[in-house]
Order: structure tokens, then C-alpha cells, then sequence
């Protein structure tokens, strides 16, 4: 986390000084999430001192989580020069562990349709669902044989992930895998359903609105240089 090569630089700005109202970082480049991929994030301000960023000691394993996304604790950077060991006292450290995110992560989710190519990266209730459908077409006797094979296919293209549920054998649970990530996680399906749905995610245990100030910089690492922890 301490190599600057290994980090892609996303936004940069002067910002004013915001005690009580959240400041916007949009990035440059949005960041696209994939499933069992691990993701760190640095956001730094050159502002001398402590004060340039709001963070928060950390309170257990994971600071926040939705139905997407889990956002884990990483490390604070209290050195007005981006990477650098030294902290803004004599002999202080600039890395402090044990910390956690403060703010708002505004996202969106993009689902894959079902196609043959990613039946398998279906929950077996859905694909018990699009046999059973293969299967009535197949039958002369059945309403939707007349259709078009490629009508059936479109028809099943549109259905949820989770509209196979009935077809869920009684002993299994639907797959809701939570793949971890260094800051971040995603669910597996994540990828399911080509539609947006916008969220926000929003950390605030200290009942402080995320200030910053200061020369602005925001970083992301994709895993090519693999991080030890997560900075946020």
C-alpha cells in the first residue's frame, strides 16, 4: 500500500474546508467492481495537521455493509505528503491502523441476463427453472410449444435471478456468496441482471459529516500490487 506505482490516481482537487456538509469527489474514471476481486482505496489531502480528512476508530470488523457492498477498516494518513512515513509530529508515524471509513459511497449495479453461456453462474433453483421451461416446450402438448425457440430464450432473458426460488431444492439455500474485499465486497450476484439499480452507502458512527480540505487526492488499487491492508 506504501508504492505509489501501484495505485491509479482517479481524482484531484482543491477543496474548501467543509465541516458540515459532505464534499463530492466524482472520479475521473468510474471504478467498475468484479466479483472475487479485491479493491483499496487512499483519499488524501495535502492540508497540514490532522484535519484534512473525518475517519473514525475502528468499532468491529466490518464498518458498514448492504445487500452489495461491505465496507472493511484499513489504515488513516495523517502526512500532508501522499505516502509518505512521517506523520505532522516529531517522530510520529503517518500510517495509523485500526481506522474506518467516513462518508458516503454512491454506487450503481449493473445485473447480467440470463444467457446459455452463464447458466452456470445461475442459483441452482434457476436453472432447474430454465430445464423445466426446455422441458414444455419440448412437449406438443404444452402452451408455449408453438413459440419460437428463440422467443423462449428471450422469455427466460428476462426473468429475475431469483424467479427460480419455487424449483430451490428444500435442502438448499439460494446462493447469496459474499466474496470479501480489501475495503469493499460484492456479492456474486452482482452480475446477474443487465438493469442499474443506484444506491448509497453511508458511514457516519461519529455523527460527523466527512470534512475535507485541502489538496484532494483520490487512489484506487485493483490488485496489481495486492495490498496488505485496505486504506480508505
Amino acid at each position: 500500500h506504501k508504492d505509489p506505482e501501484c495505485w491509479t490516481l482517479l481524482f484531484e482537487k482543491t477543496l474548501a474546508e467543509s465541516i458540515d456538509v459532505l464534499q463530492e469527489l466524482p472520479l475521473s474514471t468510474p471504478i467498475q467492481l468484479q466479483p472475487n476481486k479485491t479493491y483499496g482505496f487512499y483519499i488524501h489531502s495535502s492540508l497540514p495537521g490532522d484535519r484534512g480528512l473525518v475517519y473514525d476508530n475502528q468499532r468491529g470488523k466490518v464498518t458498514h455493509s448492504d445487500q452489495y457492498l461491505q465496507v472493511l477498516p484499513g489504515l488513516a494518513h495523517v502526512s500532508y505528503k501522499p505516502f509518505s512515513p512521517n506523520g505532522p509530529w516529531r517522530r510520529g508515524r503517518a500510517w495509523r491502523a485500526n481506522r474506518q471509513f467516513v462518508g458516503r459511497i454512491t454506487y450503481g449495479v449493473k445485473w447480467t441476463l440470463w444467457n446459455p453461456e452463464v447458466h452456470d453462474r445461475f442459483p441452482s433453483g434457476f436453472q432447474r427453472l430454465v430445464d423445466f421451461m426446455t422441458w414444455c416446450h419440448a412437449d406438443p402438448d404444452s402452451s408455449i410449444h408453438p413459440f419460437p425457440w428463440d422467443v423462449l430464450l428471450y422469455i427466460v432473458n428476462m426473468c429475475r435471478w431469483d424467479w427460480g426460488a419455487a424449483f430451490q431444492p428444500a435442502e438448499e439455500e439460494p446462493e447469496h456468496t459474499d466474496v470479501s474485499l480489501a475495503g469493499i465486497s460484492i456479492l456474486n450476484e452482482d452480475e446477474i441482471f443487465e438493469e442499474v439499480d443506484d444506491a448509497q452507502l453511508v458511514v457516519d458512527s461519529t455523527n460527523q459529516m466527512a470534512g475535507i480540505a485541502g489538496d484532494t487526492k483520490f487512489l484506487y488499487d485493483d490488485g496489481a500490487c495486492p495490498p496488505d491492508v485496505t486504506i480508505i
